[in-house]
């Protein structure tokens, strides 16, 4: 579980994280040049153009519980009526 911003850092080849509205691939790619591994990146956004990017709403994510260990949401939770259930998936 990461505790606070520093944790990020520590072995960032083995963490699973989620990119919540990312659009493009650009954000992909840049937590790949902070030493993500590509393999343990997902991506979710209510449409893609992209392979790597799923499309669906983070209000009801096509992901099991306790999938990831970081959770990236980027500017999207302003567009929520419900931050609660989107805090809660």
């Amino acid at each position: 579980m990461v505790n606070s911003i520093s944790e990020l850092g520590r072995n960032p080849h083995e963490r699973k994280i989620l990119l919540i509205g990312p659009r493009s691939e650009t954000e992909l790619y840049s937590v790949k040049a902070a030493g993500f591994a590509m393999e343990n990146v997902s991506a979710l956004d209510l449409f893609s153009y992209s392979p790597l990017i799923t499309p669906g709403d983070m209000h009801a994510m096509p992901f099991a519980d306790n999938s990831f260990d970081i959770v990236f949401i980027t500017c999207v939770m302003s567009y929520s009526k419900t931050v609660s259930k989107v805090v809660s998936e």
